[in-house]
């Protein structure tokens, strides 16, 4: 009976704690509003990660990282994004496709 009442216990907890946290990508995806052709033009080189965050208004989903380095991709509804790459904190290589 015990073992019974903790099982049902652990997989309340479970089921729980899977619908209370967001993946990357969730939060990735409320972004609002999409990403301008006009902030991206606004991104000076070697902007920091937070400063890109607060002219897009949004956080990126990250797509590789490394010990000194990481990429992040912004992507729109209609397929238009922008991909940027941060190397010791700064922003190193950005690249946009079809942004309005």
């Amino acid at each position: 009976m015990k073992n019974s009442v903790r099982t049902i216990l652990v997989i309340f907890v479970l089921l729980l704690a899977g619908c209370c946290f967001k993946t990357e990508q969730e939060i990735a995806n409320e972004k609002i509003p999409d990403l301008t052709l006009a902030e991206y033009e606004r991104i000076p080189n070697a902007a920091t990660y937070d400063e890109v965050v607060k002219i897009i208004g949004s956080h990126g989903m990250k797509t590789s990282e490394t010990l000194y380095s990481a990429s992040y991709s912004w992507e729109n509804p209609d397929g238009s994004f922008s991909r940027m790459t941060f190397f010791n904190g700064k922003l190193r290589d950005k690249y946009q496709q079809r942004l309005k």
